[in-house]
């Protein structure tokens, strides 16, 4: 077992590929780990457990700390119980991503910020978001390194505090006038919390996806 591995109770998301009918991105639960494999709840769609069959190859990604991890595997095993599980063997290395090879999704949300140091506060939306962070259509221009507390409204996932760093500012100009286009990677955010962000982010992509195969 690697001393990188999610731990029980701990969501995962787990990646189904282009080839099976169900591809795409599911939020799952780790219910048990072992020397040799992870189980984990089956991949669900419409309250109903995607099929997978034994020897099928995914990709998982989780967080463990501050650090994003993934790695393929094969099931090994499907449980068809009350609350049906899959297990997939452990590999024989779990790869760490960089923020930028984070999976980031088209979506406007609602956030509120301010300068962690100032008084004002502004109300805008993000343009796209990951676990990682999010790029803002501000109202108003910020600096490089500019520190700041966030509120982001995740539809069906409630109300997120969190802090952020900005790392890109560029102006722009659409229909509304001019605005400023702000990268924010995430500085201080509840775990839980970015759980909630990373599942919103999968069931985004799968929408997205299913809209363009129409």
């Amino acid at each position: 077992m690697f001393k990188e591995a999610p731990k029980v109770k701990q969501m995962v998301n787990v990646v189904i590929g282009k080839e099976h009918p169900f591809a795409g991105s599911y939020p799952c639960m780790v219910k048990e780990i072992t020397t040799k494999a992870l189980v984990i709840t089956a991949p669900m769609d419409k309250w109903e457990a995607v099929p997978i069959k034994i020897g099928e190859k995914i990709t998982v990604n989780y967080w463990s700390g501050t650090k994003f991890y993934t790695f393929k595997s094969e099931v090994t095993a499907v449980n068809k119980g009350y609350q049906q599980t899959i297990t997939v063997l452990w590999p024989r290395r779990i790869e760490h991503l960089q923020r930028r090879n984070f999976l980031r999704v088209q979506a406007e949300i609602p956030i509120t910020f301010a300068l962690a140091e100032g008084d004002d506060i502004y109300h805008a939306s993000t343009l796209d978001i990951s676990g990682g962070g999010v790029l803002i259509k501000s109202p108003v221009k910020l600096q490089i390194n500019d520190q700041l507390d966030m509120q982001l409204t995740i539809p069906d996932r409630g109300v997120i505090d969190t802090g952020g760093k900005v790392v890109r500012c560029e102006e722009s100009k659409g229909c509304g006038g001019q605005f400023f286009l702000v990268g924010v990677d995430f500085t201080a955010i509840n775990e839980r919390d970015r759980e909630r962000i990373i599942a919103f982010v999968f069931e985004r992509e799968r929408y997205l996806n299913k809209r363009r195969l129409l």
